[in-house]
């Protein structure tokens, strides 16, 4: 299995937090060891003004936040025209909610066929009926 971080999940992952599952814990493990764990810099857009509104703690600065998860294997899927296409196709077309960053997240995983790790209720109960996108609850 190939994986694909939200920002909450990248977040929990990265802070050992207890929020995510022992399942999605063991399955992230398994992938990192095998090199196929994503990241969107979406996530890290968010991750980062999360921290500097002072709202999460990386405990460190974003830059090297981000240095570490490179560091540990997790790899970063570039943003594309096709991804951004989809992306915002995804609200008017497919009845996906007004997040912008989780329709870029999503179009993401969708068009690299990736398994999405997310704990977003709206995404995994839009992702339940499709057939087109994978997605791990990360709180299992």
């Amino acid at each position: 299995m190939n994986v694909l971080l939200d920002t909450d999940a990248l977040l929990w992952m990265s802070q050992g937090s207890v929020r995510l599952g022992e399942e999605t814990k063991a399955t992230i493990e398994q992938t990192m060891r095998n090199g196929r764990v994503r990241f969107s810099p979406i996530s890290m857009l968010e991750a980062t003004r999360l921290h500097w509104d002072q709202r999460i703690d990386l405990r460190r600065t974003p830059e090297v936040w981000y240095r570490e998860l490179l560091d540990r294997g997790i790899r970063e899927v570039p943003v594309t025209t096709d991804i951004t296409i989809v992306a915002a196709s995804l609200e008017s077309q497919e009845g996906f909610h007004a997040d912008p960053a989780d329709q870029m997240i999503t179009a993401t995983a969708m068009l690299t066929r990736l398994t999405l790790v997310t704990s977003d209720r709206k995404i995994l109960g839009w992702a339940s009926t499709r057939t087109d996108i994978n997605c791990l609850d990360a709180r299992k």
